[in-house]
C-alpha cells in the first residue's frame, strides 16, 4: 500500500505506471475536450488527464471532498449500482 505522500514523490512515469496497475479506477469524463479518469488509490484520489494521444500529461492528487465534487456530476448511479 502507498501513502499519500510516497505517491507525491513518485517520477511521473511511475505514477502512471502505478494508477494502471494498482488502483481502483472510478470514472472518466470529458473536460475541456480533454479525457479525465478519476482513481481511488488507499485514502487519496488521483485525476489524470489524457491529451488527443493517449498520453497521461496531468495528474493531479487530492485528498478533500471539494475536488472530488467536480466529478460528481458525471456519475451514473444506475450504472453504479450494477456493480452491487
Amino acid at each position: 500500500m502507498i501513502s499519500y505522500f510516497q505517491f507525491l514523490l513518485l517520477p511521473h512515469r511511475e505514477k502512471e505506471q502505478y494508477l494502471q496497475e494498482k488502483a481502483q479506477f472510478l470514472l472518466s469524463h470529458t473536460k475541456n475536450n480533454k479525457e479525465v479518469k478519476l482513481y481511488l488509490v488507499n485514502s487519496f484520489f488521483v485525476e489524470a488527464s489524457y491529451n488527443e494521444h493517449f498520453n497521461m500529461n496531468e495528474i493531479v492528487v487530492f485528498k478533500g471532498l471539494d475536488k472530488l465534487q467536480e466529478h460528481t456530476e458525471h456519475i451514473d448511479l444506475i450504472q453504479l449500482t450494477d456493480h452491487f
